[in-house]
């Protein structure tokens, strides 16, 4: 009823409920492993938590653990496919990609062309690690983590964004200085550090090989350079495609058969 107030209200009570209990969680490990942390989270960084829940409170709940992060991980990646996809569709409704992707299922007026293409990059990218001869443990670690230091990296431009963006076009009378200006330098700041670090010392926080860690960031970074270049081009050459970017409207996108005959 009043989004204003709910969904900043929901906001930071995720940050704060993620944070408490990922700080517990770190402290936890900590006390449990001692010296051995470091060693312990570079050797079996997927096991670690298991290990010590199942240890200090009974053997079961190593078995409960891991079906947990199971369950966890396949609701994950089944949430971040789906923005992948509507994200594709979108970009294809705006003409950023070809608007044969934009369209969508006649029945399940879903983006069904946008998620087959995602689908099949996942796999695309996937495909190297087959015959690399990595432990699977840590491949999983780096590729969660790869997935993570990306989403940092966005976060942090969006954040220099917003601050830009009140610069360039002016405070709204209704948006205060805090949120304007204050709140999107702090998250930029912070988040660019934590970023950066989890760069430098990728190999000390998830574990791996210098070779297969250049490879996972290189595809990062490709994305990227792609999808800037895509975004010059546009602007360049098709300037007013460009400004119409988050503005699709529903009839960009290929309309639903109807089911009642008319």
């Amino acid at each position: 009823k009043n989004p204003l107030t709910t969904i900043p209200r929901a906001t930071f009570g995720a940050v704060l409920a993620v944070g408490l209990l990922h700080g517990l969680s770190s402290y936890s490990l900590l006390e449990f492993y001692g010296d051995k942390a470091l060693g312990v989270a570079a050797s079996n960084p997927t096991s670690m938590f298991p290990h010590a829940i199942g240890t200090v409170i009974a053997p079961v709940f190593v078995q409960i653990s891991i079906t947990v992060v199971v369950l966890s991980q396949f609701a994950a990646n089944i949430s971040v496919h789906n923005v992948a996809a509507r994200y594709f569709h979108s970009l294809a409704c705006n003409g950023a990609l070809p608007r044969a992707l934009g369209r969508v299922h006649p029945e399940h007026n879903s983006p069904y062309r946008a998620s087959a293409l995602v689908a099949a990059l996942v796999a695309f990218t996937l495909v190297p690690y087959a015959g690399l001869d990595a432990d699977p443990a840590i491949l999983y670690s780096q590729l969660i983590a790869v997935g993570l230091t990306g989403l940092m990296v966005l976060m942090t431009l969006v954040s220099l964004a917003c601050f830009v963006w009140f610069v360039s076009m002016g405070r709204p009378a209704d948006v205060g200085v805090w949120r304007a200006y204050v709140a999107p330098l702090i998250s930029f700041a912070c988040l660019g550090t934590i970023a950066a670090l989890a760069y430098v010392r990728f190999d000390l926080a998830f574990g791996g090989q210098v070779r297969e860690n250049n490879i996972l960031f290189s595809l990062l970074l490709a994305s990227f350079l792609l999808g800037l270049a895509t975004a010059v081009y546009l602007r360049l050459r098709h300037p007013a495609r460009y400004l119409a970017f988050g503005g699709a409207s529903p009839s960009e996108s290929e309309p639903p058969v109807p089911t009642d005959g008319s």
